[in-house]
């Protein structure tokens, strides 16, 4: 976008400033930024201005209209909406990330780190997103930052929400007159069965496939479910 500005000798000019579009976009340092504003508490609109200045890369010495500054923060109205896809730090306290969208991780990870994540809703405790971190970028000694723990909460919320929109059958939510609503543990323990087949030897083996092609699995069984319900009622 282009932005009238003036300097403080009152000279006015026009800049350039090249802003992020999406959260996917987001490098490291621009997530941690954003990150540690929000844990901070910062309101939505001090958020987007803060960015605004930063990642526009607007000097000190640059004087913008307050209308022009409005608008301009329109273009940061995507940081209110939920993230289209995974996103997340890829490295904190030197140790790496897992892949954003569990591509290529054990099933048995995705299974932890959902008990863990519930366990954060229910409680709103840190330290569920400290164990959760540990095994995120496998790294038990792991030290985290304010806005590294609500990077963590925010990665994990975003995952969630996008197998959702990916694997329709299986995270479809009970309709009236089914059966559902169960305990986290009963939900894992129907995963497992399913994906084994009732095979308990099989167990070891299954936590251990990619979680992405478990899901397609599982996925696969629902609809299949589904379809079948729906002939039995003809």
């Amino acid at each position: 976008m282009r932005q009238d500005t003036s300097s403080r000798d009152g000279a006015s000019r026009t800049v350039d400033v090249t802003l992020p579009v999406a959260w996917h976009q987001l490098d490291d340092r621009q997530l941690l930024y954003a990150f540690d504003l929000m844990a901070a508490g910062v309101d939505f609109d001090e958020l987007r201005a803060y960015c605004f200045f930063r990642w526009g890369k607007i000097s000190s010495d640059t004087r913008i209209p307050p209308l022009a500054i409005a608008e301009a923060l329109s273009a940061l109205d995507w940081m209110g909406l939920p993230p289209e896809r995974p996103v997340r730090v890829s490295v904190i306290d030197g140790h790496q990330a897992v892949a954003a969208d569990f591509d290529g991780v054990p099933l048995e990870k995705f299974i932890v780190c959902d008990n863990l994540y519930q366990g954060y809703l229910q409680r709103r405790d840190d330290g569920f997103l400290r164990q959760m971190a540990t095994v995120l970028y496998d790294a038990p000694d792991i030290r985290l930052t304010p806005g590294e723990r609500f990077g963590v909460m925010m990665w994990f919320t975003s995952l969630k929400d996008w197998l959702s929109r990916r694997f329709t059958h299986f995270f479809r939510p009970a309709g009236a007159g089914e059966s559902g609503g169960g305990s986290l543990r009963d939900s894992v323990d129907a995963m497992i069965r399913a994906l084994t087949k009732g095979d308990v030897t099989k167990e070891r083996e299954i936590l251990g496939i990619d979680t992405l092609r478990a899901l397609t699995e599982l996925n696969a069984q629902a609809r299949e479910y589904e379809e079948m319900r729906r002939q039995l009622k003809k």
